[in-house]
């Protein structure tokens, strides 16, 4: 977004609320340079994912909040 350097999220050291969130659409959102950072490097919204993503949260076995 800014074409700054930036860390990725360390999930040992940040907490994932922080950083991110679950859209209805079930694509994670980077709120913060580190959470945007991390969502593009690791490719988090690929198709496949996301559809992966759904299929756990509609088994009930996906442990994140919908925003």
């Amino acid at each position: 977004m800014t074409e700054e350097p930036t860390r990725l999220y360390n999930p040992r050291e940040q907490a994932w609320d922080e950083h991110f969130e679950l859209k209805v659409d079930m694509t994670i959102t980077g709120l913060t340079p580190e959470g945007r950072a991390a969502t593009e490097v690791l490719r988090m919204n690929l198709h496949r994912r996301v559809v992966e993503r759904y299929e756990a949260w509609m088994r009930g076995e996906y442990p994140g909040e919908i925003s």
